[in-house]
């Protein structure tokens, strides 16, 4: 089943239907439960394997919402978690993706994989669509043969149009997994996995997006990536400020094909619950639903559980598709609903949903949602907005996914201080003279909680040089107040880390934990500064090519037969000086028409980076002769020492079987 653009389920303000509470609006969607790998969880992993971890990634996803198959116990530890992701990424990698220490997989690759994987666990049951209008050109560069929807047995593949904000917030809002490539250097993109979008946009008119991101989180213990929490723009491309603007090449959702609903289950609430709430609510011309509260305590965790009922809701032949409460600002401690409904940890609410075309809870059924926060906390009368079914609908960001509300209760926090850090400013300065570099980071301390925050307490910093330093802000910080504090410390330059752009720091108020406050969970922010690179380093780069490997293999279709040659050109920077821009590798055999061109990052002094080269010769003789050329630098964009050591000659061959 294919999905259209133009349908999607929405929750629609019917006003006029309901005699209950007001229209109030769901800011937007997130995908709270993608995991975040880094992409040094493995020592031969490095930046170029973002295709293979984001694959992983979104296939966890859905194995954590009703496709459970497609997660195993890959490490045999006897749990599923993310040692099995990192695992899967690895098999992706290692196999058709053909991911190189340096070189990322292609488009090609990582959707072709990804859809064999999907369609070997759960035949006919995915669509993945192709955002993208080149791709089947890219794919004619990586398999024989022209591409066709049905390429891959057990999925169709379909091809829409280029990539836009638009379509991905859709993608997303029906329940999705979106991988974008973002395009950093010709035929070389870096991919994220989309993670949220923000219905309300950033005073310059930008939409507001996060992603998983494989960058290593070096705040955290052991290997984790991050979240990369950015915004987007809709010029005469797809834009992501990925640290500049950076258009996206690429985009793919995979689309399960059958419905999903909230499904139906019991729950009895135990005797010793410290709160519970039941309440009927008739909505005129639609029905009533039934909500019911129960809180229970576990030492310092509170949750919160709700069991919704729909006794005879029923608006435009559906029923319940959302349903909502708000967030006083607590952090997630865990959460539940049906396998293959989605939960959205949003700024101001938690949110449990089932996307298009879902048509929801239905009369007589009932389901259970919980989340589970840090207490102790106060069970408060809230508004719960509930949303409805109702397609189709032209789609837009801008519908605001309007809801209406039933009033129930829902975790609040009683007065308490709560200390976060905002607004970091640093600089790396350079004394040529003494040798140093002098780090100055300002930051503002504001208590956003009911209650003071008595001081002294201690904020401190910490770089990735081990530097420690603490601050004291001297005075008690009354309730919406801030104190701005400096650190101010020197460095010897023979410190300076081998990437001096890279220089992070993580600022950490009440860092004592001196301050009982109502979230101790959000007391840090890290920020990072480029350090300007000592003048007296001196030399030239100089790169040179050799071929390390050939291989060949043969491809037979329906009708004809090619001979696939793999040629693994090795770059070395011989020179005494880094390479630090980007150069282009060009390999141009005679028994193929066109060149073949890579494009490659920085190279240090003695470092050498393989790449992949493969071209395809229609028909299998008995023998098979290409003679190729290879160029280093062929856009001439790194001065080296010796400009005439950039060509070298070979010959590659191959005997097909007869």
């Amino acid at each position: 089943m294919r999905r259209s653009l133009f349908m999607v389920l929405v929750c629609l303000a019917i006003g006029s239907l309901i005699g209950l509470g007001q229209g109030s609006s769901v800011p937007g969607l997130i995908l709270s439960d993608l995991q975040l790998i880094s992409h040094e969880s493995l020592p031969h992993w490095s930046s170029a394997w973002t295709g293979p971890i984001q694959a992983a990634t979104i296939a966890a996803w859905f194995a954590d919402h009703g496709y459970p198959a497609l997660m195993q116990d890959f490490n045999a530890d006897g749990v599923i978690d993310e040692l099995d992701t990192i695992e899967l990424a690895d098999r992706f990698g290692e196999g058709e993706m053909d991911a190189d220490a340096e070189i990322p997989p292609t488009d090609a690759r990582v959707a072709i994989t990804l859809a064999k994987y999907f369609a070997d666990h759960y035949p006919d049951e995915f669509v993945m669509k192709i955002y993208d209008l080149g791709f089947p050109n890219e794919y004619g560069t990586e398999y024989p043969g022209s591409f066709t929807s049905d390429v891959v047995p057990g999925i169709e593949i379909v091809i829409e149009e280029e990539p836009s904000v638009e379509s991905y917030a859709y993608e997303l809002s029906s329940g999705e997994g979106v991988i974008v490539g973002l395009e950093e250097e010709d035929d070389i993109n870096t991919y994220l996995a989309g993670r949220s979008f923000m219905v309300e946009m950033t005073p310059e008119g930008f939409t507001p997006v996060d992603f998983a991101w494989s960058k290593e989180n070096r705040f955290e213990p052991g290997h984790q990536g991050i979240v990369l929490d950015t915004v987007a723009l809709m010029d005469d491309r797809f834009y992501v400020d990925f640290f500049d603007w950076v258009p996206v090449e690429f985009m793919l959702a995979l689309s399960p094909v059958h419905e999903r609903g909230f499904g139906t289950s019991d729950y009895a609430c135990l005797d010793s619950a410290i709160a519970y709430h039941d309440q009927v609510y008739t909505f005129l011309d639609v029905g009533e639903l039934r909500v019911q509260e129960c809180v229970t305590r576990n030492g310092m965790e509170d949750t919160y559980t709700y069991i919704v009922t729909n006794i005879s809701f029923l608006y435009a032949d559906c029923g319940l598709c959302s349903f909502s409460i708000p967030n006083p600002g607590l952090p997630t401690l865990a959460h539940s609903e049906p396998p293959h409904s989605l939960f959205s940890a949003l700024p101001t609410m938690w949110r449990w949903w089932v996307p298009y075309p879902s048509c929801g809870l239905m009369p007589g059924q009932t389901t259970v949602v919980s989340v589970t926060v840090p207490g102790p906390t106060v069970d408060t009368s809230v508004d719960a907005p509930i949303g409805f079914c109702v397609t189709p609908l032209p789609w837009t960001i801008s519908a605001a996914l309007p809801v209406m509300s039933a009033r129930t209760t829902g975790p609040g926090i009683s007065e308490c201080p709560d200390l976060v850090v905002e607004n970091p400013a640093v600089e790396c300065l350079h004394d040529e003279d003494r040798e140093v570099y002098r780090i100055v980071l300002t930051v503002d301390v504001t208590n956003i909680g009911a209650a003071p925050a008595p001081g002294p307490f201690l904020v401190s910093l910490r770089d990735t040089l081990q530097h420690n330093i603490g601050v004291p802000v001297p005075d008690t910080l009354a309730p919406g107040s801030s104190y701005s504090v400096t650190f101010e410390y020197e460095f010897p330059a023979s410190d300076l880390p081998e990437d001096p752009c890279h220089l992070a720091f993580l600022i950490t108020a009440d860092a004592a934990e001196e301050i009982p406050e109502c979230d101790e969970n959000n007391n840090e922010t890290d920020t990072e500064v480029c350090c300007p690179v000592p003048m007296f380093i001196v030399g030239c780069p100089d790169l040179v090519a050799e071929v390390v490997g050939e291989e060949c293999d043969v491809y037979y279709g329906d009708p004809g037969c090619w001979v696939g040659f793999k040629i693994r050109v090795k770059v070395t920077n011989i020179g005494d000086a880094a390479s630090h821009g980007s150069f282009m590798v060009e390999l141009d055999p005679d028994c193929v028409s066109g060149d073949f061109r890579k494009s490659s990052g920085p190279l240090g002094v003695g470092r050498s980076r393989t790449l992949i080269f493969e071209f395809y010769v229609e028909g299998c003789p008995p023998l098979v002769t290409c003679n190729y050329d290879v160029a280093v630098d062929i856009n001439n964009s790194v001065p080296e020492c010796d400009e005439d050591n950039n060509t070298l000659s070979d010959r590659a061959t191959c005997r097909p079987p007869q």
